[in-house]
């Protein structure tokens, strides 16, 4: 099970890293490979996710225009530079992208379908809540504040894996784990 999952994260590595483009890549591989995994009875929502997870790791690959492209943008990055540089985290990310993995899940007490391999597991568990809430943290600071030292806090807690928004004024309709005032309860 997942082999289907497994060639179409492969393919997108390869088609990504000729095209240059990830949106190709997902709609020419994806629509390849939807017909058999209708066939073979994989979930359709599963299939979506495998697809597009993947899709982007062919433009770490080279020859990729993006990376080019780069060189050229950046005032002269070595070409070959960024081509090695791609390999590395672009092989293993395109081989390690596809696959189903219900059962590791399990093994760790979460339930649920599960895409990728253990290096992505905490992209699913972002997925999974990023209906709940807008933003993690509401970080709340006044006119006279020093907004060097907002930005501080700010980037310590993401830097803690958090979403963060820094406003005056509580924003209508937006949801929030948690408010953080800046200067109170030791903060700033």
């Amino acid at each position: 099970p997942g082999a289907l999952l497994v060639t179409n994260a492969g393919a997108n590595a390869l088609f990504g890293a000729i095209s240059g483009s990830a949106s190709a890549a997902a709609a020419a591989v994806g629509s390849m490979v939807r017909e058999g995994e209708e066939e073979q009875g994989y979930d359709p929502a599963l299939c979506a996710a495998a697809n597009g997870a993947s899709a982007p790791s062919g433009l770490l690959i080279p020859p990729s225009n993006a990376l080019i492209t780069y060189s050229l943008a950046s005032g002269g990055t070595s070409v070959a530079a960024l081509f090695l540089g791609g390999y590395l985290p672009g092989l293993p990310s395109g081989v390690l992208a596809g696959g189903r993995y219900d059962n590791l899940l399990r093994r760790m007490g979460k339930q649920g379908g599960a895409i990728g391999f253990a290096v992505y597991l905490d992209q699913l568990e972002r997925l999974e809540k990023a209906g709940e809430f807008d933003v993690d943290t509401l970080l709340l600071y006044r006119a006279g504040d020093d907004p060097a030292a907002v930005a501080r806090l700010a980037d310590s807690l993401a830097e803690q894996g958090k979403t963060v928004r820094v406003e005056r004024n509580i924003p209508q309709g937006l949801r929030y784990r948690e408010t953080v005032r800046f200067g109170e309860g030791g903060q700033g």
